[in-house]
């Protein structure tokens, strides 16, 4: 199982230069710089190999009343927090994760029964900033608090983008304009119509397989790119949760009906820069490959 946890906004008033310099983009994450980032912020965690995956590495530790884990994958390139809740239905998370951004709810199973994760996703090969790690892992410390109140509000029932060549530092921003957004499409070739809402911005195309998407750009703060397809069962969807990461498969209902939409989002605010928002949107066509190939063993109802 690929999980991770993380606990955040407490970790980062203070963090030491690790690895890398402040505003500095970095592509992956050492043993080295995680270690100096925990000891940095007096965190005791107890580290672990993965038997079941090459390159796999965890920090297990307990802050407030969450038990985290830190895992990192890829030799530093992706790295992951989760925390567990109890045993919930397929629809209670799935209600989760219509309200979800950065992360997602996910239904396991292993020896001891049925539990739910919430994972959130960083892509470090994409390239970050120290600010982009730090307010990561702090939206995911008050994600969590939501999670626990959210679940026990509720009754229980039983790809690899590649990396890009080395360039000179590009600028940072939080806070990403329509004319950027319009121009990096533009430079990739995606025809575009554009409609304004409020305080937010959809941008529509096609991409592979001729299937529509949609960017939105919720007042430069934070863009999603989203797509719909038929519906599929609740199964369906948190299995699709459960093999893939940095998406999450979410059924909706509007008047037309029941459907299923792909979502994927990129928080502006943490700090980014042309290349990390360019593969952003590029790395998107590879779950829409995965989803479509995915669907077509799927069986159930089409919308």
């Amino acid at each position: 199982m690929n999980r991770i946890v993380l606990s955040a906004a407490f970790l980062f008033c203070t963090l030491p230069s690790f690895a890398f310099a402040q505003e500095r983009i970095v592509r992956s994450m050492s043993p080295e710089d995680i270690e100096a980032l925990l000891r940095g912020i007096n965190i005791e965690a107890k580290k672990g190999q993965s038997t079941k995956e090459v390159n796999v590495f965890y920090y297990d530790f307990r802050k407030d009343k969450f038990d985290i884990r830190l895992t990192v994958y890829s030799g530093g390139k992706d790295i992951m927090l989760d925390i567990q809740s109890g045993d919930h239905s397929f629809e209670t998370v799935n209600s989760w994760n219509r309200r979800a951004k950065f992360d997602r709810a996910v239904i396991y199973q292993d020896s001891k029964g049925k539990y739910v994760a919430l994972e959130a996703n960083l892509d470090i090969a994409g390239g970050v900033t120290t600010d982009t790690v730090k307010h990561f892992m702090s939206m995911f410390e008050a994600e969590c608090n939501e999670f626990d109140k959210f679940f026990k509000e509720t009754k229980a029932t039983t790809s690899t983008v590649k990396e890009p060549s080395p360039t000179k530092e590009e600028a940072i921003y939080t806070q990403v304009s329509n004319e950027k957004i319009e121009k990096m499409l533009a430079d990739l070739k995606i025809a575009f119509t554009k409609t304004d809402g409020n305080n937010q911005t959809t941008y529509s195309y096609t991409t592979v397989n001729n299937q529509a998407v949609r960017l939105v750009n919720f007042a430069g703060k934070d863009i999603m790119l989203t797509s719909s397809y038929r519906k599929i069962s609740l199964e369906n969807c948190n299995k699709f949760n459960y093999d893939n990461k940095f998406v999450r498969v979410v059924e909706y209902t509007d008047n037309k009906g029941d459907y299923t939409d792909m979502e994927m989002n990129l928080d502006i605010s943490g700090g980014v820069n042309d290349t990390i928002v360019r593969n952003f949107i590029v790395f998107y066509e590879d779950n829409v490959r995965a989803f479509t190939k995915y669907l077509s063993n799927a069986n159930d109802v089409s919308r």
